[in-house]
């Protein structure tokens, strides 16, 4: 049987194996019918409730985020999404250095809980977005949330980083547009006129691509 490759497919399918109406997925998520049938219709595409659908239907979350995320968009991960009761996921911080240049922090600045995406996920990880240059998808404050064994595709938006002076870690987020033997062609937005702006990174400086599966919104 071929396994379906839409979002709108895939939930339905699954709930429909589950013997539960639109209603009662609904309840278990925490939100309206109406939103399940908009999901199932294919007339929303991408919904912070995903994540929380996945986990009660039983679908790899990763799975319906990829699906939901062709377009490059990244989902914000919703709280009822949340799967640790620990807070043991950790976040680092980026500051601005010289020239501009941002500087992930050498250890953690806080911990939060852990999102069903990256539930099982060894050595996945925050980091507290900088500035605005990837609004709508990132914002200045929010966590973007890192699963670091995921191999980065074309429309992926990944956390770029490079060994800078005195060992430091140099840090970006952009969307990953494509790729060549020399260079990550990447873009991101320009918060002066909106526009969309592409350039180049070097891979042999930025050897580290990490892939984002989703986000925290700023508190």
């Amino acid at each position: 049987m071929i396994e379906p490759t839409d979002i709108a497919s895939v939930v339905k399918r699954a709930r429909a194996s589950k013997g539960w109406s639109q209603p009662e997925l609904a309840r278990r998520v925490g939100t309206s019918q109406q939103t399940i049938d908009k999901i199932e219709t294919g007339k929303v595409k991408h919904s912070s409730f995903l994540p929380a659908i996945a986990v009660e239907l039983g679908i790899p979350v990763d799975r319906v985020l990829r699906i939901s995320q062709k377009g490059g968009a990244v989902a914000e991960i919703p709280g009822h999404a949340l799967f640790s009761g620990d807070r043991d996921l950790p976040v680092y911080a980026v500051t601005h250095g010289h020239s501009g240049v941002q500087v992930l922090s050498e250890q953690p600045v806080e911990f939060v809980l852990r999102p069903a995406p990256l539930a099982r996920v060894r050595d996945g990880y925050g980091v507290i977005v900088a500035d605005d240059t990837m609004a709508p998808e990132f914002r200045s404050g929010d966590i973007a949330l890192v699963n670091p064994h995921l191999p980065p595709r074309v429309s992926d938006s990944c956390v770029f980083r490079t060994a800078g002076q005195n060992g430091a870690q140099q840090v970006c987020i952009k969307h990953l547009r494509k790729v060549t033997d020399k260079d990550w062609h990447v873009s991101e937005w320009s918060s002066e006129n909106g526009a969309e702006r592409e350039f180049a990174l070097k891979r042999s400086e930025w050897t580290i691509a990490h892939v984002t599966i989703g986000h925290f919104k700023r508190r």
